[in-house]
């Protein structure tokens, strides 16, 4: 504020006032100016005595000189300072990135006992890029050959993140317990053999071909045979040698 002396004379007589002269406020706002969809951001101004807010959604104090809102898009916010009757204004504006939202989780567990389970995420916006747990580096939404265990994934929109959790099951690989080879002897085809896996309704297929899906085959002359057991997807083989 600048005070001034006024004097004026007239037939010799003086008179004098003071004026004062206020000078205009200089509003300044900070504040956080990029946020997520559905966070909170916190203005402050300063610079005046009292102060009013304008272009605010839903301004939690819009006559002081702090300001908490949660805009819905980027919003321009208008703060009117005013001090010893001087009157000015200052303009913020606060950006909204979208949140990622995940809308959709696929996945497939582990088969056999092997690394194959796999996941696919979907979000929007679908510029999105991803981060996974458990050392994968990838930035994809797919990601393949797992191992069981859990992975979090996060989708990433610039500042703004959103994660989950998911889940691969593990499974059994198909394998033969136990065996029982019979030798044929005194030169007669009557060796046999069977096996005992660890799952169930499996399908045998023996070679040389012989007409039988069982797990045991008989009446076998010397010589070796190969074996292969299918359950789904899953599959070992082997071979046993027939002696006298």
């Amino acid at each position: 504020n600048t005070p001034y002396t006024v004097i004026g004379a007239v037939n010799d007589c003086i008179s004098q006032t003071y004026v004062i002269v206020n000078t205009i406020p200089n509003i300044t706002v900070g504040g956080n100016t990029l946020i997520c969809s559905g966070q909170t951001t916190t203005l402050t101004a300063s610079g005046a005595s009292n102060y009013t807010w304008t272009n605010s959604s839903s301004p939690s104090n819009p006559s002081g000189s702090v300001v908490i809102d949660s805009p819905n898009s980027t919003t321009n916010y208008t703060v009117t300072g005013n001090k010893n009757s001087c009157i000015t204004s200052a303009v913020i504006s606060v950006s909204v990135n979208s949140t990622p939202t995940i809308s959709a989780i696929s996945f497939t567990n582990t088969s056999c006992g092997l690394n194959n389970g796999s996941i696919t995420i979907t979000s929007l916006p679908s510029t999105n890029t991803y981060s996974w747990s458990s050392g994968i580096i990838s930035t994809s939404n797919i990601i393949n050959n797992l191992a069981s265990g859990n992975y979090t994934v996060t989708a990433i929109n610039g500042t703004c993140e959103t994660s989950t959790l998911i889940t691969v099951s593990g499974s059994l690989p198909l394998v033969i317990l136990a065996s029982t080879v019979t030798p044929s002897d005194c030169g007669s085809n009557n060796g046999s053999i069977s096996v005992i896996d660890n799952q169930i309704n499996s399908i045998y297929t023996w070679s040389p071909s012989i007409s039988s899906t069982l797990n045991s085959i008989n009446n076998l002359a010397t010589g070796n045979y190969s074996l292969t057991i299918i359950n789904g997807s899953c599959a070992t083989s082997t071979t046993f040698s027939i002696g006298l």
